[in-house]
């Protein structure tokens, strides 16, 4: 499918009747190879009253040099420098600066569609909502692109609830996948944590569960998200990977002060150790240091055997037979120190797998050499065929 030509569905409003101002986020850190088919998506939006609020976190390529030469041409870019101090500071720095009734996030190697605006302000209006959740299409440069959020996890059957009502709302842990009223975000003085990676998990925790606002929840990929850049916060592997547990931890106390209840826990359990089974099989184990995997095992064994062996079954019910079974060597071996062991343990559960498999293919093959040899099979699949002959004949009759 052309990433282009998304459409999701427009609403029938007239937009010469809306004239609310739209405040798109745009955080930079050494980005300048993607820079510009950013910010050109954003200024061919057919919603033409946004501002693009730009904030260079002390890039040292020639990011900025790009930037200023955008706010040089089109008036609506506005562009802030700071200290590098990482992705959060850059975006609490511009929701500081940004005028507009509505706010939405994109970062500087990503684009959105060029109807993307349009279709979150006309389902604001029309759906009489407060936030707006939409799909994201992941890319590479490869050309591949896929959706990023699906199944009953993220959509459910109604669009539009109740934040605060229906806990697939959080699930959203990406704060680019969002469309907000900002005075929802003035109101309840919610920020991006600084001085950590993996801070859209608690931004988003803290804005579905500050109060019950309407969303409706768009399942169209109005954004495009670019995978496997080299040195970008999901790539690369040193101790910032161990905020995984920081944000885990900090959108766990959002819940359990929300008052909110059991099904909001176990998506938040759910979480973390799905997504930090995979960030240590993909990319600690494989890239980080010794002693990055070492801390990092600790801090994901003590989470998961602070649950208990019934509840922590609800918790991996959706994964993988492969990866449940690493989580449960995990939970129950005492002797768990060093990602040594892990290793040994992943390669018990590959070992074993690979094994059945390969039972199953030699089982599949006798059968199909048995089916070939058997005078009664052979006879059986003549009659079948002639059956099959004549059903054609008179179906063509």
């Amino acid at each position: 499918m052309d990433k282009q030509n998304f459409q999701g569905g427009l609403c029938e409003i007239t937009m010469n009747k809306i004239n609310d101002l739209v405040s798109i986020i745009v955080p930079v850190y050494n980005t300048a190879s993607y820079l510009s088919e950013c910010i050109d998506s954003l200024l061919a939006q057919d919603y033409e009253k946004i501002e693009v609020i730009c904030v260079d976190d002390g890039s040292s390529d020639n990011s900025v040099q790009i930037l200023y030469y955008y706010q040089n041409q089109d008036s609506r870019v506005k562009v802030f420098q700071c200290k590098h101090s990482g992705q959060s500071a850059a975006r609490n720095m511009a929701l500081s600066y940004a005028k507009g009734k509505y706010v939405c996030f994109v970062d500087s190697d990503d684009y959105i569609i060029p109807n993307a605006i349009t279709q979150c302000i006309e389902t604001i209006y029309k759906r009489k909502v407060d936030i707006v959740l939409f799909n994201l299409e992941a890319f590479t440069q490869d050309g591949s692109h896929w959706p990023c959020l699906c199944g009953n996890y993220y959509w459910g059957k109604k669009p539009i609830v109740d934040c605060m009502s229906d806990e697939r709302c959080i699930n959203f842990t990406n704060a680019v996948s969002c469309f907000v009223r900002k005075s929802i975000i003035d109101n309840n003085c919610i920020k991006f944590p600084e001085g950590m990676i993996y801070e859209d998990w608690v931004f988003m925790m803290q804005l579905c569960l500050s109060g019950n606002y309407k969303v409706f929840k768009m399942n169209s990929p109005l954004y495009w998200y670019r995978r496997g850049v080299a040195n970008s916060t999901t790539t690369i592997v040193n101790e910032k990977c161990l905020d995984i547990f920081k944000a885990y931890e900090k959108a766990e106390e959002v819940i359990n002060n929300a008052g909110v209840g059991a099904r909001w826990n176990l998506i938040n359990d759910t979480k973390i150790v799905e997504e930090g089974l995979a960030l240590l099989k993909n990319r600690v184990i494989l890239y980080g240091k010794e002693d990055i995997k070492n801390r990092y095992i600790t801090c994901f064994c003590q989470i998961l055997k602070k649950f208990d062996a019934s509840y922590l079954n609800q918790v991996v019910v959706n994964m993988q037979k492969r990866d449940k079974s690493i989580i449960w060597l995990l939970y129950n071996d005492k002797n768990v120190k060093s990602y040594k062991s892990v290793f040994s343990m992943r390669n018990r559960v590959v070992r074993t797998n690979i094994i059945y498999s390969l039972l199953k293919k030699i089982k599949t093959y006798m059968l199909k050499v048995y089916r070939c040899i058997s005078p009664t099979y052979r006879a059986i699949c003549t009659v079948r065929d002639e059956l099959r002959e004549l059903n054609v004949y008179f179906y063509k009759r």
